[in-house]
């Protein structure tokens, strides 16, 4: 009796591996469910993983079809997790990014709503400590936001009313713009930025969101798994989420379309709302290098809920740009962490 269980189970999760697997590569719809096996990919991996040795003896077919799938996905589980835990210095003499989703301010403000000088203190220490960013992309800004980011200092910005992203860069501005997604807080601006005589072009990116109810953002945290609420919060998620990865290809391939026609080497940071294991990410990603697949240690998480694996942040480049660093900065002054990263650009001309 319990072969034929863990027989099942394997089998099923081995069916739930495959679809996530795929779903990296099929442009979701609004209403298919295969972006939401993407979604728990890391999950049905290690599932698959922890279940092999009891099968070794229970069910050696099952064992042979889960060990293939196992070797299959290694190097998508690596889009997690990289071995190691010590973070690479950082030269100082690179092109320091940053990126941060900044939650529309809501840690920066106290009780009565009040933009709070403790906070905003602890904001541009988190954002400046050494090595201090030479650009910085942010998502999700508002008014208190910006009040923040000119306390900062940064010379050159490019930002654009109703639109949440914003740049912010040490260095001059030559050419701004934005890929248009309609009048909305998602959005994504660029700006061509000289570094000293080399052009580089950078977006800050910030996808179409969930729009989960609180529930759901109650489940993701752990706070609701002793409650009935919990169970909305998971009906509210696999409803909303196929809708809006729908949305969110869209506005990826938009992107890519906006990046395949750069003059310049390419940086683009920013929220993608979506896994690595999605088309979202795939599609970005393609022709690009991850930082955090280069200089990343340990799980790279960049959502500070309690469920692991949640990387939805990220900084990708063109690779004629060689990526020196990557650092995923733990706080607690959004609901994301901001991560860093360095380049060299001494290699690169004025093209591509």
């Amino acid at each position: 009796m319990r072969s034929r269980i863990l027989t099942l189970i394997g089998f099923l999760l081995g069916i739930a591996l495959i679809f996530s697997m795929f779903s990296a590569y099929v442009r979701p719809n609004h209403h298919d469910a295969l972006s939401l096996f993407g979604l728990v990919f890391p999950y049905l991996y290690f599932g698959v993983l922890f279940l092999l040795p009891f099968l070794w003896r229970q069910h050696k077919m099952t064992f042979a079809i889960l060990f293939f799938l196992v070797i299959l996905g290694v190097k998508d589980i690596f889009l997690y997790v990289q071995p190691g835990f010590k973070v690479d210095d950082v030269p100082l003499q690179d092109l320091q990014i940053l990126t941060f989703n900044a939650m529309m301010g809501v840690k920066l403000v106290n009780e009565k709503h009040v933009l709070s000088a403790d906070r905003l203190d602890k904001f541009k220490d988190l954002i400046l400590q050494a090595p201090q960013p030479d650009v910085i992309c942010v998502q999700e800004v508002n008014d208190i936001v910006n009040r923040a980011l000119d306390n900062l200092d940064y010379p050159f910005y490019h930002r654009m009313k109703d639109r949440g992203a914003v740049i912010l860069s040490r260095y001059p501005i030559v050419e701004k713009g934005l890929v248009d997604f309609g009048p909305r807080l998602n959005s994504c601006l660029w700006a061509d930025i000289d570094v000293e005589g080399q052009t580089v072009r950078i977006y800050s990116l910030h996808l179409e969101s969930n729009r989960l109810n609180q529930s759901s953002y109650e489940f993701l945290e752990k706070e609701g798994y002793e409650s009935l609420e919990a169970i909305n919060g998971i009906r509210d998620l696999i409803t909303k989420y196929p809708k809006y990865a729908s949305e969110r290809a869209k506005q990826a391939l938009k992107v890519k379309a906006h990046i395949e026609k750069s003059p310049y080497p390419v940086i683009l940071c920013g929220d993608f709302n979506d896994p690595p294991m999605s088309y979202t990410y795939n599609t970005l990603q393609k022709g690009l290098s991850d930082t955090y697949l280069k200089h990343g240690r340990g799980i790279g998480t960049t959502w500070t809920g309690a469920i692991p694996f949640l990387r939805i942040d990220y900084i990708l480049a063109t690779p004629i740009l060689d990526n020196t660093s990557f650092e995923c900065l733990k706080s607690n002054m959004s609901d994301h962490y901001p991560i860093k990263a360095s380049f060299d650009m001494s290699n690169i001309g004025t093209k591509r």
